[in-house]
């Protein structure tokens, strides 16, 4: 477990999330949403405190905030987690690098404060076993973390 001092922290993160089946699902203010089955990227940011943020997506028992709160974890489990500790935002920039290697993104969900149309990304396989996906985490320092 992460200590006090980095639970604090500021930064952005990646969660690879499953879809095991074909589904649609009413996003908040999005609206009826198709998903396809396949691997999820979500790039969001916590500057409030990251290992706060992310552990918030693993619960079941939360408010539907977020558009991502709509999928975590009851939808789609979370397989893995991407911190990047930084004090500056660099949400965006991690999403569009994402984006570019993605099949898709899902229009409009998680950028209604972003300059880009999504912050979730499909991928038919795991993008955790694509070199070119592991290139981008290790360029931007990224520290994979547990919650389970």
């Amino acid at each position: 477990m992460p200590s006090t001092e980095s639970i604090l922290s500021k930064g952005s993160y990646i969660l690879i999330m499953q879809n095991k089946q074909s589904m649609e699902l009413d996003i908040g203010k999005l609206g009826r949403v198709t998903f396809n089955q396949g691997y999820y990227v979500y790039v969001g940011s916590g500057m409030g405190g990251v290992y706060e943020r992310v552990k918030i997506h693993s619960r079941k028992d939360k408010k539907k905030h977020w558009h991502i709160d709509y999928l975590t974890p009851e939808y789609m489990p979370i397989k893995r987690i991407y911190i990047i500790c930084r004090a500056q935002r660099i949400e965006e920039l991690l999403a569009q690098r994402i984006e570019k290697i993605s099949c898709k993104g899902v229009k409009g969900f998680g950028a209604s404060d972003s300059s880009l149309s999504s912050h979730l990304f499909f991928f038919s396989s795991p993008p955790h076993h694509m070199k070119v996906f592991m290139d981008i985490v290790h360029d931007f320092n990224a520290e994979k973390v547990d919650f389970h």
